[in-house]
């Protein structure tokens, strides 16, 4: 049987968070464990999302400040053929030094590839 491919997303809420989310963006794509990062903007009025778009983030607009709505959950949720985890992440958020071997470790012990 073949091994289902898991699609990671990393899904990051940010209002006027321009200073520290590439910072965060970045530090997630050094793990390789991402298939996509979400920078969901809650209404800034600042350069978050041209920041998070520069870094190598995917920007969704959620106008409703506080909140994060369906869009991000929809793309990182639904994907046929595919195991799909979600990791949540505040751009205050310093993850563990290791985080993303210790969550493909996580994966290639479930099986999943």
């Amino acid at each position: 049987m073949k091994a289902i491919r898991a699609h990671v997303s990393v899904i990051i809420p940010a209002l006027n968070e321009e200073e520290p989310i590439a910072a965060v963006v970045a530090e997630c794509l050094t793990t390789n464990l991402p298939s996509e990062i979400i920078v969901v903007d809650n209404g800034s009025t600042d350069l978050t999302a041209e920041s998070a778009r520069a870094a190598g983030a995917k920007v969704v607009t959620e106008p409703r400040p506080g909140t994060v709505g369906p869009a991000p959950l929809e793309s990182a949720l639904f994907r046929p053929n595919a195991r799909s985890l979600c990791f949540w992440m505040g751009t205050g958020a310093i993850a563990p030094n290791g985080w993303g071997n210790s969550c493909n470790r996580s994966l290639m012990e479930s099986k999943i590839s």
